[in-house]
């Protein structure tokens, strides 16, 4: 068995047909065989390619006797073969289908007759809804009835696409307009990938009837995983059209934000329901998710864009054009001054309350908007984390977005493992090289209860931490604290039975017993600890639950 070419063009076939090729020796000859002959009686010129993607059960021989192509891919993927056999392919048109004897090569002609009439991609198709037929057995009833009709049908609707069976895996296309496309996928979602490109960059689509048989391979399952294959598949819809994750929900919620905020600012009642301050604590909600979806929206267009995942958008260069960084900061002003214009007013009005009980409801009305215009800011606030160790928690902060930070602790070794965005400092926590008045919020995680004397150490601790602080500034603190939860842990920590059978155990075990002296002193002195976090701060909450004591603070302008 030979390539047919042309003999003007041996070097160029007209087609290249290639299959992909992962433990195929059930199949692979009932493949090779019916496209050798559709190639001949039509003469056509082609060749075929059996792209191996790793076989261990002798496909390859089975290739090299029938003597069609074998082209050996070492990056495992359904669309990794497909890349390595069409980039060996010769041919002006490529066909491609698998090799489990499910298609039926001798199909190929009406594949290449449209191409020849100008078509730049062929999809075939097994249902019923494009004239299709599928054998009894063929394809699995979930697959039949709705996975394939649902993801086509959201390709029709998502991306203009013409066609009725986009998971149909055998098709053809011309080679310079494979490369147009740019694939990057290395899966099963290959294929829908090529046809949303496809569709996106206005190729001519055409679509052929086809018959789907068993497959015919009697070693191994398919290779196709209904449910991983499926979700990767819908992920890449998503990547593809972020408009329906992101943008046209979030546009949604800001719209319903809106209106609740047009019937709760007036205090609108409406079939005997009044709407007020909860109804805005709703509706700044909505308004501030839908603004993140929006933003996710342009983040995942604009990625899949760089990706080559997409063409590029003429509507994204117009966006990009309007919205610049300083007509974005100009209107985040404005915004912020329209916040801050509403927490006076509130301020406003308590002030004019003599600093008494306010109406709740009528108060409300103010500080929800004013707190949702200016729910960004602590974004640039200046932190310093004391005994920050390793920064495990300047990590956290970080990926939440605070860009500020740095970090304090007497240990050299642990400071120098630290590799993160935050400046260290080595230094004692009880003496800060900081000026007065120039951090926006102190955090302590579980540092302050390795202090040897207190409440010495902790009064010096603390009176450091309010002097950097601005006059709004916050201190935040997380320690251990002797609750019934706390109680049980250093219970189950003195078994000898646990701790043998739980290394965990016996790792927390061993750190309360290395730091016991300071541990013990801080449970014993709640009382001390409290008092001295509200002579330097305001308490705005604190809480102690599941064996911690978390504590947020403003700072007092004068401490006695």
């Amino acid at each position: 068995m030979t390539d047919h070419r042309l003999d003007t063009d041996e070097d160029f076939p007209e087609v290249s047909i290639v299959m992909p090729c992962l433990n195929e020796a059930d199949t692979l000859a009932t493949c090779i065989s019916p496209a050798e002959r559709a190639l001949s009686e039509q003469h056509i010129a082609g060749e075929i390619i059996i792209a191996d993607n790793g076989s261990t059960d002798g496909s390859q021989d089975i290739t090299t006797k029938l003597n069609a192509r074998l082209v050996n891919v070492r990056e495992r993927g359904y669309g990794s073969a497909l890349m390595g056999g069409i980039d060996a392919a010769r041919g002006k048109f490529i066909v491609m289908g698998d090799a489990d004897a499910s298609y039926d090569f001798s199909e190929i002609p009406k594949f290449v007759e449209k191409l020849r009439r100008g078509f730049d991609f062929v999809q075939g198709c097994r249902l019923r809804s494009g004239g299709g037929h599928i054998v009894d057995g063929a394809m699995p009833w979930l697959h039949r009835v709705w996975g394939n009709p649902m993801f086509s049908f959201l390709a029709r609707w998502w991306f203009q696409s013409p066609l009725h069976d986009v998971y149909c895996g055998m098709r053809a296309f011309r080679k310079d307009t494979y490369y147009i496309l740019d694939q990057r996928c290395t899966g099963m979602e290959f294929a829908t990938e090529m046809i949303i490109k496809a569709s996106l960059y206005k190729a001519r689509i055409a679509e052929v009837p086809i018959t789907l048989h068993p497959d015919g391979r009697q070693h191994h399952a398919p290779h196709l995983r209904t449910f991983r294959d499926g979700w990767r598949t819908i992920r890449l819809f998503f990547i593809c059209t972020p408009r329906w994750l992101f943008l046209v929900p979030g546009l949604l919620l800001i719209f319903l934000g809106m209106a609740g905020y047009a019937i709760a600012m007036p205090a609108l009642t409406l079939k005997g329901v009044t709407f007020n301050a909860h109804t805005l604590l709703f509706a700044s909600l909505a308004i501030l998710c839908g603004y993140q979806s929006v933003v996710f929206a342009i983040f995942t267009k604009t990625f899949a864009i760089s990706e080559g995942l997409l063409p590029e958008d003429p509507r994204m260069n117009r966006f990009f054009k309007l919205v610049t960084l300083e007509r974005g900061l100009a209107l985040a002003v404005l915004v912020f001054i329209a916040g801050l214009a509403l927490l006076v007013a509130a301020l406003d009005n308590w002030q004019r309350a003599n600093f008494g009980p306010l109406v709740y409801a009528e108060t409300m009305r103010l500080v929800i908007p004013g707190a949702t215009l200016t729910a960004d800011w602590p974004r640039a606030a200046e932190i310093v984390e004391l005994f920050c160790g390793r920064g495990n928690g300047l990590h956290t902060l970080s990926r939440l977005g605070f860009t500020r930070l740095e970090g304090v602790d007497l240990s050299a070794a642990l400071a120098a493992r630290y590799q993160g965005p935050a400046k260290l400092y080595v230094g004692d926590c009880r003496s800060l090289a900081f000026d007065n008045g120039s951090k926006d919020i102190v955090i302590v995680q579980g540092g302050l209860h390795h202090l040897k004397k207190l409440p010495d150490d902790l009064e010096q601790t603390l009176s450091e931490a309010a002097r950097v602080l601005r006059v709004d500034g916050r201190f935040v603190a997380v320690e251990p604290w002797l609750t019934p939860f706390l109680v049980f842990v250093h219970w189950v920590c003195q078994s000898r039975i646990a701790r043998r059978m739980v290394p965990m155990i016996d790792a927390l075990a061993t750190m309360i017993d290395h730091e016991r002296d300071t541990y013990e002193q801080w449970l014993g002195q709640p009382q001390i600890i409290v008092r001295l976090l509200e002579r330097f701060f305001f308490t705005e909450s604190s809480s102690s639950r599941w064996g911690k004591y978390v504590y947020v603070g403003r700072k007092r302008t004068h401490t006695g």
